[in-house]
């Protein structure tokens, strides 16, 4: 059928006054025939249900771009609409829906009868569509942050008796990118790669024997392998998986606007986002046994996807790959930076509920990270990048060596003001961390101590630090015993 498409084209090319529409009157129905035969091979069953919805997803995006076939055009939102409710996929059945309600106007005018909607004014078609796609939300658990957006053409939907949204605990997504490899993988996914969207509770082996199921002869390669020419064009299928991590555009509305729950910050964190990254760490040059951080880099992949998640569908196309090598100060630089967001996260998590599992889980993060910065941490940045040497051999690391610092003193302020939170939640619930929390506040002056003293000889540094690294023992072995018997406590009064 392909030749017989390419003759035709031919014969159309020859002929002036068919050249350019009878071009692109070709070109069109050879796009939608290649559609409709991939939707026609994988249409039905469950094992195929992914591939449907890729395929429904491709024949609607190409009625989409005909203003001319609007009815065909919802007869496929309806289509993957359904789809998306079978799998329990709610929110991309929600946003699938949304498609249908950008079509329709707030207009007095009678929509005819169409999807499962009796003839009505446009107006309320447009209504009942949102409620819908509310509804869709709740179910999909995605309407406490989209209550701020824009989604609905500006128009804000507020719960009743309430002028800001319920939140409750949510996981967040997980990111995998995969891969098809082989001549034998049907047209739309043959050596292309994806990235996969998955629920808070699908796990790397999940997504595995759910790409076994519908390619049973498939085999699965770690992220790692290093695909040929031979894999991609062989007779053979590959299915290349790993998981990534979503990177996220920086959101002004956030940065100056200060009343944002946090919440609705986080979610963003991981939605709303086309960018993905894969991460793996290397050492250039020796590796010094003593400090890794001299030599520890970082190999970046970059992916971009040509649709933001969540949308209609779990998973989008890469169509572009960027790969990038960080140095050993801008390895560093990540590390404090995403120690930093984490710590944010239980602080404000704390502020929010002060329960003692949430008091529990900041003490642990706060002596977790201060002594990981006595033990390894702060030094080992210190004599490994703020030594005079280093900056005379790399001179370009100069501007890079200078926001080290400065995440550093963010790092020790934000553990700072994690110490003055648990003090506080200590005075008002009488948790029993006192002495852990005064241990921890003496470690961390000697850390400032050590921010401070960078033109000082690294022996001097290394000297005052082995003192601490003591009080952290003892700290530890403090803080255990001091859990052991709160659990004990709480036993008893239960037994009372």
């Amino acid at each position: 059928m392909i030749k017989f498409f390419h003759r035709l084209l031919e014969k159309v090319e020859k002929e002036p006054e068919l050249k350019d529409n009878g071009r692109q009157f070709v070109l069109s129905v050879t796009n939608l025939l290649e559609r409709l035969l991939d939707y026609r091979q994988v249409c039905g069953g469950e094992d195929h249900r992914s591939s449907h919805m890729k395929c429904t997803f491709n024949i609607l995006n190409f009625y989409k771009d005909n203003t001319n076939k609007e009815e065909m055009y919802i007869r496929y939102i309806k289509k993957l609409y359904d789809l998306h409710l079978g799998a329990q996929n709610y929110v991309e059945a929600g946003l699938t829906l949304k498609l249908y309600a950008q079509l329709l106007q707030w207009k007095d005018g009678v929509r005819k009868e169409e999807l499962d909607y009796l003839a009505q004014p446009e107006w309320e078609r447009k209504e009942r569509v949102y409620l819908q796609i509310l509804d869709c939300f709740d179910k999909g658990k995605e309407r406490q942050a989209r209550f701020f957006s824009n989604i609905l053409d500006g128009v804000k939907v507020q719960e009743e008796g309430q002028d800001r949204p319920v939140f409750y605990p949510r996981q967040e997504p997980t990111y995998f990118r995969v891969a098809y490899y082989g001549q034998l993988f049907p047209p739309f996914v043959r050596n292309k790669v994806f990235i996969y969207r998955g629920n808070e509770c699908l796990k790397l082996q999940d997504i595995i024997n759910q790409l076994k199921q519908e390619y049973p002869m498939a085999t699965i390669l770690q992220f790692n392998n290093v695909i040929d020419d031979q894999k991609k064009m062989g007779e053979a299928q590959y299915i290349q998986i790993g998981s990534v991590k979503p990177r996220p555009e920086d959101k002004p509305e956030f940065v100056y606007n200060s009343g944002v729950a946090p919440e609705i910050k986080n979610f963003y964190t991981v939605n709303d986002v086309s960018t993905f990254q894969f991460d793996r760490s290397f050492h250039r040059g020796e590796k010094d046994p003593n400090n890794e951080f001299k030599t520890l880099c970082t190999e970046r992949l970059v992916m971009h996807t040509n649709y933001t998640f969540p949308g209609i569908l779990q998973w989008y196309e890469v169509i572009r790959t960027e790969q990038l090598t960080l140095s050993p100060v801008c390895t560093a630089n990540e590390a404090v930076k995403s120690a930093c967001k984490e710590l944010q996260k239980e602080i404000d998590k704390t502020k929010k509920d002060s329960s003692i599992d949430a008091i529990k889980s900041l003490s642990m993060k706060l002596q977790g990270m201060i002594s990981a910065s006595v033990q390894g941490g702060i030094p080992k940045y210190q004599e490994a990048f703020f030594s005079p040497d280093y900056e005379r051999l790399h001179p370009e690391e100069r501007d890079r060596i200078r926001e080290l610092k400065e995440l550093l003193n963010e790092q020790v302020k934000l553990l700072d003001h994690g110490l003055h939170l648990m003090k506080t939640m200590d005075r008002m619930h009488g948790t029993g961390l006192s002495d852990m929390l005064r241990s921890l506040g003496e470690i961390l002056r000697d850390i400032k101590e050590s921010l401070g003293m960078q033109s000082s000889s690294v022996r001097r540094s290394s000297s005052h630090l082995s003192v601490s690294s003591v009080r952290v023992s003892l700290c530890l072995i403090m803080v255990s015993l001091m859990w052991v018997s709160l659990h004990l406590i709480s036993m008893s009064s239960v037994m009372v």
